[in-house]
């Protein structure tokens, strides 16, 4: 094909991103019906075509099991595919996994490995997590491990979560943020049970008994043998059943931690998920200029724009969105993160020129998964989820604006 006629949706394709072909490709293979492609077929497209652009030496086996899809990246030197503490590899695997999520929803899973990083790693945090655990159960007190990044303290809360004798948390902020590994039996009375035979986690006790009482989750922990305040056991139970009921926890507490910022969160705009730090580990990758403009676009709370901020401060960094709430959300984020964005009220680049890192997490369920979507997405802004028949109608057009962004 002419280079002078590639645009956004060639670059894609080429990356396994869209479904569709170029029209040029359609108009030869007219007649012809191409096969669907699977889970497997995706992400081997994809990665495949990531890492010919990378070094030629490499090369991805996919494996699938079930719902779960392994990819062992091999061949070459593999220092930068993994990057700085293995930041691009996981953000590699993030975008693999909205890959994924284009075609097929929330339906697959992606586990992304190369030259066996990720199992070492993993292997690390396994044994620190045993020895832990078994430390707390021989002196029956909490430990608190050495400060994580939140990708390692996932899989210590994973790893223990089923462990009969001991539990976790997550405490302290920023580059602070660490796992304390505590008893189980220290465990809040009562909320657990009810919680943890709705499927939910039974920490979330904590949380709940935090907001009732007023008091800090360190202060109950020091005072599990002193009767609670007056009036907080009514204020529980009154929490516990609006939490039963599909109420999001980040919405009874009002704050999120996200990338080591605490941040506050409203009924009615997107909770930021732990899923989307690997795309602030992928911005923060890349080779940008020393005073990079950077844009968020759909900002939400303003978490994707508020953490490069925090992580660049040299940065000028914009944010736009078009609901009015999530928009004050987002400027109150950051006057009480002391950190300078500037939110605007518009959609998608909103006119802005000459950017030096266009990011999103945009709007991408398809309409359709309304019908089988958790209870939980009720209470959020469902123009902040759901994007059209294919979940594309907002990624579409922000990826050609933000290509040909002059």
């Amino acid at each position: 094909m002419d280079e002078k006629k590639r645009n956004i949706d060639d670059l894609l394709a080429d990356l396994g991103v869209l479904e569709e072909a170029p029209v040029e490709v359609e108009l030869k293979e007219a007649g012809k019906e191409e096969k669907p492609k699977g889970p497997k077929e995706v992400l081997e497209a994809f990665l495949v075509g990531l890492l010919l652009r990378l070094d030629p030496a490499h090369h991805v086996e996919v494996y699938q099991e079930g719902n779960l899809l392994k990819a062992e990246v091999k061949g070459g030197d593999l220092s930068r595919f993994i990057g700085k503490e293995g930041r691009t590899l996981k953000a590699v695997e993030y975008l693999a996994g909205v890959v994924l999520a284009k075609h097929f929803g929330g339906e697959y899973r992606v586990v992304l490995d190369a030259a066996g990083y990720r199992r070492r790693q993993e292997e690390k945090i396994r044994k620190l997590a045993e020895e832990a655990a078994l430390t707390v159960e021989l002196t029956g007190e909490p430990l608190p491990l050495p400060p994580m990044r939140p990708s390692e303290r996932r899989i210590v809360h994973m790893l223990l979560k089923n462990h009969p004798k001991v539990t976790t948390e997550s405490q302290g902020e920023g580059e602070e943020r660490h796992v304390v590994v505590y008893p189980r039996d220290k465990a809040p009375p009562g909320t657990g049970r009810e919680l943890e035979a709705a499927g939910l986690p039974k920490g979330e006790a904590w949380d709940l008994l935090a907001l009732a009482t007023g008091l800090p989750r360190k202060a109950l922990f020091l005072r599990l043998k002193e009767p609670p305040p007056p009036g907080s056991e009514g204020r529980a139970w009154e929490l516990l059943a609006k939490r039963l009921s599909g109420y999001p926890l980040q919405y009874l507490l009002g704050e999120v931690e996200f990338f080591g910022l605490p941040l506050k969160v409203a009924e009615g705009v997107l909770i930021p998920r732990p899923e989307t730090e690997g795309l602030v580990e992928l911005a923060l990758s890349l080779p940008l200029p020393p005073r990079p403009r950077i844009l968020d676009v759909g900002t939400g709370t303003g978490a994707i724009a508020l953490a490069l901020k925090r992580h660049l401060p040299e940065a000028e960094v914009y944010a736009t969105e078009v609901d009015p709430k999530a928009l004050a959300l987002a400027q109150e984020n950051a006057r009480r993160l002391g950190l300078s964005v500037v939110c605007l009220p518009s959609s998608l680049t909103g006119g802005l020129k000459d950017l030096d890192l266009v990011v999103s997490n945009p709007p991408y369920l398809p309409e359709a998964y309304r019908e089988v979507a958790p209870k939980e997405l009720s209470f959020e802004h469902p123009m902040a989820l759901y994007a059209g028949p294919e979940g594309l109608s907002v990624a579409r057009p922000l990826s050609r604006e933000a290509f040909f962004c002059p």
